[in-house]
């Protein structure tokens, strides 16, 4: 007897419906857990330290892939094999496994293989079960997997010797010298960077975020001056300068940044170490260094308010967020005023203009002219 075709259409439909049930059921009865590598650098060693959790009461053939792939770089290692997965807990290593391997490069290949290292970057590994669709028993196309996202990021293998951070130097054409100690040293090649630390930023910002000023690449020995095709450095400019390597072009890491400042000789030691205080009468012509600080002093005697006000002048223009009160008390006062905030540039030279009433001479200003002296240039 012939099936009509509503009825037809409604079996055909529960036979989909059952069919996607199982694939489901399957999917779900089965956990592919990567946690085991976050805390871990990848290698052909260890990336096989997953785990697969069956609820099946069955043997379940399938395909086992896993996949590396570096966000920015293109880089991806691949690899794929046959197994059983057998109710119960399932754990791989290096001696039960035999895949098959993709590699983006031959280059890829040999690092990861040979030197057990990935490149520099953030990845992705994900390990991926697909059911066998060859075995009718099995749900066909069915799927499931997990994946963990890390960063390789290699700060030890190559250092910085000179300048060292910090440093003070006086040559206007340095030597640039570091090491690395890759197992592979002779295969390595270099780039190094050189930019301005502009106001306000660390070592590692000005690195990351400046066009560097001199950059070269494939370097070879361990060491270069600086060049006179360069851009020229300049006194009292901070820069920040860092080395990278890279195996057959592939980049490995780079060394944390430092900094260095060209000094002059003769200028840097008649500097002072610390801003001196100075007495509000002595307005006049003279300069005082102002070291990080201006420190002003002054005795109350027949002074008819109880605070002064204080202003700080620049290139003609006040700077109104420096403005200050500074209460006052019979005898002597002492006030430090902290300039980090203020945008002085090492040798900006400006005046504080200090307003007070006096009994005899009524309304009376004070102007004492400073030099800025950034701290970190006299330590």
């Amino acid at each position: 007897m012939r099936t009509p075709p509503r009825t037809a259409l409604l079996l055909a439909t529960l036979a989909l419906s059952l069919f996607m049930m199982v694939q489901t059921s399957s999917a779900q009865n089965i956990i592919v857990n990567t946690a085991m590598l976050e805390d871990l650098d990848i290698t052909p060693d260890n990336m096989w330290n997953f785990q697969v959790q069956s609820m099946e009461a069955k043997d379940m053939r399938c395909v086992i892939e896993g996949n590396i792939v570096f966000k920015n770089s293109g880089h991806s290692i691949k690899f794929k094999f046959k197994d059983v997965v057998k109710p119960g807990l399932n754990q791989y290593n290096a001696n039960t496994v035999t895949p098959e391997w993709t590699f983006s490069s031959s280059a890829l290949r040999e690092l990861f293989m040979d030197y057990k290292v990935l490149p520099e970057g953030t990845y992705k590994y994900c390990v991926t079960l697909t059911f066998d669709p060859a075995y009718s028993e099995q749900p066909v196309g069915s799927k499931v997997d997990d994946c963990v996202f890390k960063q390789s990021k290699d700060l030890f293998s190559i250092t910085l010797v000179d300048p060292e951070n910090g440093a003070k130097i006086y040559e206007y054409n340095p030597m640039l010298s570091w090491v690395a100690t890759y197992p592979f040293l002779n295969e390595l090649t270099y780039r190094i960077r050189v930019a301005e630390i502009k106001e306000g930023q660390n070592t590692e910002n000005a690195i990351a975020r400046n066009n560097p000023i001199y950059s070269e690449n494939n370097i070879v020995p361990n060491s270069i001056v600086y060049p006179v095709y360069a851009k020229p450095l300049i006194a009292w400019q901070p820069y920040a300068w860092t080395v990278d390597a890279y195996y057959k072009g592939i980049l490995l890491g780079g060394a944390q940044p430092w900094k260095f400042m060209i000094v002059e000789d003769s200028v840097y030691k008649s500097l002072p170490k610390e801003s001196s205080y100075i007495d509000i009468n002595e307005s006049g012509s003279n300069k005082y260094y102002a070291v990080g600080t201006v420190k002003i002093k002054f005795s109350e005697n027949d002074f008819l308010q109880n605070e002064l006000k204080i202003k700080f002048i620049k290139n003609g223009n006040e700077l109104k967020k420096a403005e200050t009160l500074w209460p006052i008390s019979h005898g002597v006062n002492f006030k430090t005023i902290d300039l980090t905030d203020y945008n002085f540039k090492h040798g900006d030279e400006f005046f504080i203009e200090i307003e007070y009433k006096n009994v005899k001479a009524g309304q009376n200003n004070s102007k004492i002219n400073f030099k800025y002296v950034n701290p970190d240039f006299v330590k």
